[in-house]
């Protein structure tokens, strides 16, 4: 099957999206950032005999509590947003997907993906990740018909090991 797209922002924060729902723990993370950070913040006060002479050691430590509040407010369609923005550029590419492989062509490169290549597969609603070690390629749902569609999912089902989305699932064996 062959189709043709060009990115948008929204298939990035999707899929981020997806592989930060898998993931429990990274909410936590955030979560527990926060509330450390908002501690640090209120303890000045709390440590002190009284509200208008803060302790100044734990005063110091705001800069920290509000870092910490920083990165904890740090959400996945925000990273998404700000990593792959200078990607949205209005390129067009050219995908072919047969049983083989996934070959892409742009204006700017050519690359022939192996099945084998990939890890794991991250599904949102509307965009699919495919993840090769550390590099994550991008198919929007929109550049397919719902047949091709249909089909794109099934050969990654069969080729790709890992699948992250609504249904995490991991297939051990090779179908027979």
């Amino acid at each position: 099957m062959d189709v043709r797209y060009s990115y948008r922002i929204e298939d990035f924060e999707e899929v981020a999206e997806v592989a930060d729902k898998v993931v429990p723990r990274r909410r936590a993370v955030r979560f527990g950032l926060i509330c450390v950070g908002v501690m640090l913040l209120v303890a000045p006060f709390l440590a002190s005999p009284g509200l208008r002479h803060p302790d100044p050691f734990l005063l110091g430590l705001s800069v920290f509590s509000i870092a910490m509040i920083a990165c904890g407010l740090q959400s996945p369609r925000r990273f998404a947003r700000k990593q792959y923005a200078a990607m949205i550029d209005g390129t067009e590419y050219e995908v072919s997907i047969d049983k083989d492989a996934i070959t892409t062509k742009s204006s700017t490169g050519h690359s022939v993906l192996q099945w084998a290549a990939f890890s794991r597969v991250i599904q949102g609603q509307n965009a699919v990740g495919i993840v090769d070690k550390a590099m994550m390629y991008v198919f929007p749902r929109r550049a397919f018909t719902q047949d091709q569609w249909v089909e794109f999912l099934s050969l990654l089902q069969q080729q790709v090991p890992v699948w992250d989305g609504p249904i995490r699932s991991i297939r051990l064996l090779p179908p027979q």
